[in-house]
């Protein structure tokens, strides 16, 4: 009798769910844009949620937020400018620094260049979420 080998999609699938089973793999969380938060306290909340579109140069906050602790020391920001057709064009990476164990952080944020920006969260080598900003005129 010869092996059997099992079809790769259903093999992925089962390694997928092995793997999420066993607690490996990404955090997941949630991203918001504010033009003001309440750092003194522990949740960091938002005080001014961004409404809209931001003129270039303006501060803004983008509060990130994790189910869990995390001994992260870094929080890789990577901006992607939208160029339309679901594209982005990456256009640069910042590496914001915060102190271990954190489950939520503050990423001050101001871009001079007018446009549709994604604005994706990377914490230990995986893409948590992503935030979403305009810069206007």
């Amino acid at each position: 009798m010869t092996p059997r080998r099992l079809p790769a999609v259903p093999a992925l699938l089962f390694l997928a769910l092995l793997l999420a089973g066993c607690g490996i793999g990404g955090p997941g969380g949630s991203a918001a844009v504010a033009l003001a938060v309440d750092e003194s306290l522990p949740d960091k909340p938002i005080t001014v949620p961004l409404e809209g579109s931001v003129q270039p140069g303006q501060e803004v906050f983008i509060r990130l937020e994790l189910p869990r602790a995390v001994e992260a020391d870094v929080i890789l920001v990577r901006f992607e400018l939208d160029v339309g057709g679901r594209s982005f064009f990456e256009v640069f990476d910042l590496e914001h620094p915060v102190i271990p164990p954190w489950n939520v952080a503050i990423i001050p944020v101001a871009l001079i260049t007018v446009g549709d920006w994604n604005i994706a969260l990377i914490v230990n080598s995986r893409k948590i979420t992503d935030a979403k900003l305009t810069v206007r005129r």
